[in-house]
């Protein structure tokens, strides 16, 4: 059973459900928003008409989404997830599917369409014809293989924040 919920805003986004407040972590292009990471049992909310929000999932360790028009990419503490709109269907995609990382806490979507997933095994590059590429401080520019943010620039460069006590982020070009 699906419950609906009512979004707003009290000095921070946040959803409203039976009473509870949750702070809202990210929200993709789409409308779908996932709830503080640092919760123990973070939800993923979809845009419905009007005001209110409806309840799609409640899985513990969702720490990322994005929304690249065909699916929606979440990453969490077990993988990828792909869920794909049009087949109402998910993937979930892990190191036993030759991804690199079991824990992916950024996920983004850049101009060009490529997909970048950032977690404890490095950063990975998913590109419009679906090949991936993956980065890791051994072959790349990365101060770490472990990557917890990801900001894609204007002109393509892509940065990356790696949880390091000196604040240090890697750059790499386009």
């Amino acid at each position: 059973m699906k419950a609906v919920l009512r979004l707003f805003a009290v000095g921070f986004l946040s959803i409203s459900f039976f009473g509870y407040v949750e702070p809202i972590a990210s929200i993709a292009a789409s409308g779908s928003a996932q709830t503080d990471p640092g919760d123990s049992a973070p939800a993923q909310v979809e845009a419905a008409p009007g005001d209110d929000w409806v309840w799609t999932d409640w899985r513990p360790g969702q720490y990322a989404l994005a929304d690249d028009g065909e699916s929606i990419w979440v990453g969490t503490a077990m993988g990828l997830l792909r869920w794909d709109k049009a087949a109402s269907s998910y993937e979930r995609i892990t190191r036993f599917e030759g991804f690199p990382q079991n824990q992916v806490y950024a996920v983004i979507v850049d101009a060009a369409g490529n997909r970048w997933f950032g977690g404890d095994g490095g950063l990975s590059r998913l590109d419009n014809q679906n090949r991936w590429t993956h980065f890791t401080a051994a072959n790349s520019g990365l101060h770490s293989d472990f990557v917890d943010g990801i900001a894609v620039a204007v002109d393509g460069t892509v940065w990356t924040s790696h949880g390091l006590p000196d604040g240090a982020v890697s750059r790499l070009a386009p």
